[in-house]
């Protein structure tokens, strides 16, 4: 049985190196993919700059999985925008093997949680056309926003309004 544990980390974290072997797994998992996504991304040491950026500037809602105490999946969002209280994802992922199991909704839900808590009225989050994840990002209620060819979907959820779990 999957036994996973969900936290939310506040900047910084201790684990940088497990978030950046964590976005070499699911790099090829992003269209266009992940490395492409990142300035100047050419080896493994930029992965590791774009962990630390996350792991200083951001908020980031983790996944565990207990029995091999592997990071399994991760949703981190930036929560620093204290005037006009908007937030935003800039990566959600889970490992292959663990998709479809929960893993995405419960992260999605624990980061929305905190963002109620810190009494953040948006959250926003970029996305191309053909991510499963924009189901889970429809049933929370966001809404697209902007629609682009090139680049995808821009969706936003009004924190205000009820969410659907």
């Amino acid at each position: 049985m999957l036994e996973i544990d969900y936290l939310i980390e506040s900047r910084p974290s201790k684990r940088t190196d497990e978030i950046a072997d964590f976005l070499m797994k699911v790099n090829n998992d992003f269209v266009p993919k992940l490395s492409g996504r990142i300035k100047n991304l050419s080896d493994s040491n930029d992965f590791k700059s774009y962990a630390n950026k996350l792991s200083n500037k951001s908020t980031r809602a983790i996944a565990i999985d207990k029995t091999s105490n592997t990071l399994i999946g991760l949703l981190a969002f930036y929560s620093n925008d204290m005037k006009s209280l908007k937030s935003y994802i800039p990566i959600m992922a889970v490992l292959e093997k663990y998709r479809g199991k929960g893993v995405g909704n419960q992260l999605l839900k624990i980061s929305l949680e905190f963002l109620i808590k810190k009494r953040f009225k948006k959250v926003t989050v970029k996305t191309w056309k053909h991510n499963k994840a924009i189901n889970l990002y429809r049933k929370y209620g966001f809404e697209i926003i902007e629609d682009n060819p090139d680049n995808g979907y821009k969706l936003e959820l009004d924190l205000n309004k009820k969410i659907s779990k």
